[in-house]
């Protein structure tokens, strides 16, 4: 074997690629060695992300590529937007109450193999150009979205609770300003301060563990089930727990 596979604890707001640029500055003896990340992680999510440092072959990198993953993934329920979590243009849905009856219900359409749309600002190909370049020049709305089957081993409900809407603005804006690179901050902080401030109601967030193959968009989740559950929903908080074997708990954090 002549690479070392790392298992790195990618921050909030920090790309992939944005963790390696920051590993070879952090790490001197590193600073000339190739390297490679396995299995995006979203600039709003952090967690388990695992590097290929130094010569593989392309079957090294699809036997990592393929590990099975899990998360712990928090919902917010009344809201949408174009990238199906909170740093996108958000709007608001319906304001329904939810029980944890009505959510273990709809969790029954997230077992197996289910079919999902994509987001549209994602990475993904899509006739040869990757999902978000389209998006970004007005060529592919979320209706237009192409869908993939993913594969669900477990989900778990862990809990629902209120959160105000105040709390809610202060939480969002703090994730979205720890976000690097050109992702439309100020246009969304703009739209959800638009939405939330002055707002006095309380919104639920459901908290979910979600074991799946590789490939699977935990915000296509998100999006989902919040239109099963009637509500509209996106993804308010990840973070990946697993991969494979490689735990969490062995990540390593490079600030």
């Amino acid at each position: 074997m002549s690479y070392k596979l790392l298992n790195i604890y990618k921050p909030l707001g920090w790309t992939p690629l944005q963790v390696i640029q920051k590993l070879k500055s952090y790490t001197p003896k590193l600073s000339n060695v190739s390297m490679t990340y396995l299995g995006r992680l979203d600039p709003m999510a952090e967690g388990v992300l695992l590097i290929l440092a130094g010569v593989h072959t392309s079957t090294d990198r699809e036997r990592y590529l393929g590990l099975d993953k899990a998360y712990e993934a928090e919902i917010l329920l009344g809201f949408s937007s174009d990238t199906y979590d909170t740093l996108g243009l958000a709007k608001k849905d319906a304001l329904v109450r939810i029980d944890a009856e009505d959510v273990n219900c709809v969790l029954n359409n997230f077992r197996g193999r289910v079919v999902l749309p994509l987001p549209i600002f994602s990475s993904v190909p899509y006739k040869s150009t990757p999902l978000f370049v389209s998006a970004r020049a007005g060529n592919l709305k979320v209706g237009d979205a192409p869908v993939r089957e993913m594969s669900f081993i477990k989900v778990r409900l862990l809990g629902l609770k209120k959160t105000k809407a105040d709390t809610l603005l202060k939480a969002i804006i703090k994730g979205i300003k720890k976000v690097e690179g050109d992702f439309r901050q100020d246009q969304i902080i703009k739209q959800w301060k638009k939405i939330l401030s002055n707002d006095t109601k309380s919104y639920q967030l459901l908290k979910l563990q979600i074991h799946c193959s590789s490939g699977t968009y935990i915000r296509s989740v998100a999006s989902e089930l919040g239109k099963a559950l009637g509500s509209g929903g996106l993804l308010f908080r990840l973070k990946r727990v697993k991969v494979g074997r490689f735990k969490i708990e062995k990540s390593k954090k490079i600030i």
